[in-house]
């Protein structure tokens, strides 16, 4: 049954390429980061790396050899805006690197994926806070996130292998342990047809370049399927985006968590509403957008966190347009990204705001 199933995920593995090929560009990371926009990975002004976007154990132990224990550390988690620059031009930089050089009396520490939720905020700020003493952390509270329900397999395998649980009772806490928990069962129980399968991909690894590209070719095919998909359901940038009850539920909860865990903890916690482009009807029922605001604004106030509302700061010529979500391939309104200047201003504003 395993090798049929293995025959079977290379089938569709190969037979999908072609869609990935003639529906997206090779250079593209995921659908939140197209077209103009480009990671960047912040550094400090020793060139040293202050920030990950995927966890992997030598990478850490890099930043963490930055940090200078005679200053207080500035904890950083955001998503594809936080990390990623529209029209990038050469020594440019994101607001992580910004902010560190703003703040030169602090360590500055970040990690940062694409559409980050917060139960995912929750999981890797619990394991940073077990890695390094945090004396501030900077959270963005985007909208879209909070429609976002999953904590993404890479990072609950890698907190597995630390053999790490997050330290709490809650019912988030419990789904996210949960989780790891399954994955360390998995690690632990490898049948003759498991070993056979890593065997497999070995060969593959060794002996077929296109096999050992299938990260990259992985990511054209998701691209070319959601753009497939977006196609199929004309879903645009500007199309509404309203509440899913579930996950915003779920996210909520999250924030609870780490507003708690600030508290007892002594962190000074900073939360704020990201930019978002003003020139354009933003794609989010308005009410509902409104009401999630206050909401936030509530839920903050019930501890000691900080909190401010940026929304408005980044004026409309900074923002960008990024490559097609569907396979019409014409230009679209970017919501989330902006140019290296609309950094700038949010980084000065941070700045201002956490001293």
């Amino acid at each position: 049954m395993k090798f049929f199933k293995l025959f079977i995920v290379l089938m569709l593995f190969f037979g999908l390429i072609y869609i990935a090929n003639t529906y997206s560009d090779s250079n593209l990371s995921d659908p939140a980061m197209m077209g103009e926009t480009s990671d960047v990975i912040a550094r400090n002004k020793d060139g040293k790396q202050i920030h990950l976007i995927d966890l992997d154990s030598n990478s850490i132990k890099k930043v963490i050899s930055t940090i200078d224990n005679t200053k207080k550390t500035v904890f950083i988690l955001g998503n594809s805006q936080t990390q990623s620059v529209n029209q990038l031009k050469n020594k440019q930089s994101n607001l992580v690197e910004l902010v560190s050089f703003a703040l030169p009396e602090y360590n500055v520490i970040s990690h940062t994926m694409p559409n980050m939720n917060l139960q995912e905020f929750w999981l890797s700020f619990s394991y940073w806070n077990s890695k390094i003493t945090i004396d501030k952390v900077i959270i963005p509270v985007f909208f879209d996130d909070f429609r976002e329900n999953q904590v993404r397999s890479h990072l609950i395998n890698y907190v597995a292998n630390k053999k790490f649980l997050i330290n709490g009772n809650d019912f988030i806490s419990k789904k996210i342990n949960n989780k790891i928990s399954n994955e360390n069962e998995s690690e632990n129980i490898k049948n003759i047809g498991q070993i056979l399968e890593i065997k497999i991909l070995d060969f593959l690894n060794s002996n077929f370049f296109i096999w050992r590209n299938r990260t990259n070719i992985k990511t054209n095919i998701f691209v070319g399927l959601y753009n497939l998909r977006n196609t199929i359901f004309n879903i645009k940038p500007t199309s509404k985006r309203k509440v899913i009850k579930s996950s915003f539920k779920n996210n909520l909860k999250s924030l609870i968590n780490i507003l708690k865990f600030t508290d007892e903890a002594e962190i000074l916690a900073y939360l704020y509403i990201p930019p978002i482009r003003q020139d354009y009807e933003i794609p989010y029922d308005l009410n509902e957008y409104k009401n999630f605001k206050k909401q936030i604004r509530d839920t903050i106030s019930y501890f000691n966190g900080n909190f401010k509302n940026f929304e408005t700061i980044v004026p409309p010529p900074l923002w960008g347009n990024k490559q097609s979500t569907n396979l019409s391939k014409k230009i679209e309104i970017d919501f989330m990204h902006f140019r290296f200047e609309g950094h700038k201003i949010l980084s000065d504003s941070l700045s201002k705001f956490i001293k």
